[in-house]
Parts: structure tokens; sequence; C-alpha cells
């Protein structure tokens, strides 16, 4: 399954400032985000079949964050290249 990382860049009241890796930003309510979301987080979000995020089902990625700041890539990022392919 394919995924879209969205970081959370900022959080004014009930809304969260998400940016993606192409850097598109999006707000979203803070009521729908995983819980311990915050500032900072990166949140992995499946794609549905059709390429939309289904949010329901986001996730914080820690792991995925440790690897992007010690600037290695994730199996699962390989993987889904490969499937873009």
């Amino acid at each position: 399954m394919q995924r879209r990382y969205y970081t959370v860049a900022g959080i004014s009241g009930p809304v969260a400032l998400l940016v993606d890796d192409d850097n598109h930003q999006t707000a979203f309510p803070m009521g729908r985000l995983p819980r311990g979301a915050k500032g900072g987080s990166l949140l992995a979000v499946p794609l549905n079949a059709a390429g939309t995020p289904s949010w329901a089902d986001a996730e914080i990625d820690d792991d995925e964050a440790k690897r992007r700041a010690a600037g290695t890539s994730s199996g699962i990022e390989e993987a889904e290249k490969g499937e873009e392919r």
C-alpha cells in the first residue's frame, strides 16, 4: 500500500498546517489527526486505490522521522518507488 507523508508544520487552535513531501500545504482539523500528533510529528497516511489519503488510517511514524533525521531512506519508500515504476 502506498503512503504519503505529512509533517505537522504548525498548529493554530483547532487547525494543523500539514506539509507533504512535495511541499504542498494543507490545513487540517487537529481532531482528525492521530492521537498524540503535535508540531513536528511525521504522519504516514495510506492512500486508497484512487490515490486519496485515508486520514482515518493515518499514524505517527516516529521510525521514519528518525530515518529522515539521520539522512537515510526507509525500506517502505524504496518499495513504493518500485511500485511507481
